[in-house]
């Protein structure tokens, strides 16, 4: 007769104790996953995975990728690194950072959440204050289309501002370049006034950059999640509607999901 355990889990869905016969047993996790204590009683682990013992590695996204908590990585490649969604590593489990992030697919990491919605948004000021950089925590289904939307817009503003700055670039290249003094000299007094500005927005270009990445990434990942997720029921066609009117608000998801 199979034994039937009652488990407990925490809201990132990894098994922390279960009652047996003996009593309640408690499991303990490191941030990638490492489980100190035997869980023999269920192949239940981290991040609600199947754990295959006696190895301890995890078979994620159907057969896809194995990942090891003892190597804090994965043991195969991902075909979508270094250039796509999987990142610059191609072993790296979530990026390094297995504390905000989960990758239950073994093909691109996702933000950690709840059973359900979370309300909220989480600033990143560390380049500039008109970009939030993708850090956006999802909220109930219809303020995730509007968020999404608002991404898209960022993304927008972003690659138009890296315009500008591309040409201000080549602008200044051609003048210091083309520019030259009476007696022929490349390197005028005015020329050498304009070299100073040159890194100040080569530095300005690579900070937008590397905002536009994460936008970008967390585009894919939001339109990856809302299309998932049965309650987000919008087709992915229309995500480019940011028209307030469009979406259905809170109540009105409550309604139709007979949540009311």
């Amino acid at each position: 007769m199979a034994l039937t355990h009652l488990l407990i889990i925490d809201e990132l869905r990894n098994p922390i104790a279960a009652r047996r016969a003996c009593g309640w047993v408690a499991v303990a996790y490191s941030p990638y996953g490492y489980r100190a204590t035997s869980a023999d009683f269920t192949q239940i682990g981290f991040t609600g995975q199947r754990c295959e013992s006696p190895q301890g590695f995890y078979v994620l996204g159907m057969g896809y990728r194995i990942y090891s908590p003892v190597l804090m990585r994965f043991i195969s490649a991902d075909v979508l690194s270094p250039f796509g969604r999987g990142g610059v590593n191609a072993y790296a489990y979530c990026e390094g950072d297995p504390v905000n992030w989960q990758d239950s697919s073994g093909k691109s990491p996702s933000r950690k959440s709840s059973l359900g919605y979370h309300s909220g948004y989480e600033s990143d000021s560390s380049v500039g204050s008109n970009f939030s950089a993708g850090k956006e925590v999802i909220g109930t289904p219809g303020e995730a289309w509007k968020k999404l939307g608002q991404l898209i817009k960022d993304k927008q503003l972003i690659v138009s501002y890296l315009n500008d700055l591309d040409t201000s670039i080549q602008k200044t290249e051609h003048i210091i370049t083309s520019q030259r003094s009476s007696r022929g000299e490349p390197h005028s007094r005015e020329n050498l006034e304009r070299l100073k500005e040159l890194p100040a927005l080569i530095i300005q270009r690579s900070k937008y950059s590397d905002v536009l990445y994460r936008v970008e990434r967390e585009v894919e990942r939001r339109k990856f999640e809302l299309t998932d997720n049965a309650n987000a029921i919008r087709d992915v066609r229309e995500f480019y509607k940011v028209n307030n009117n469009d979406f259905l608000s809170d109540e009105q998801w409550r309604e139709r999901s007979g949540t009311l």
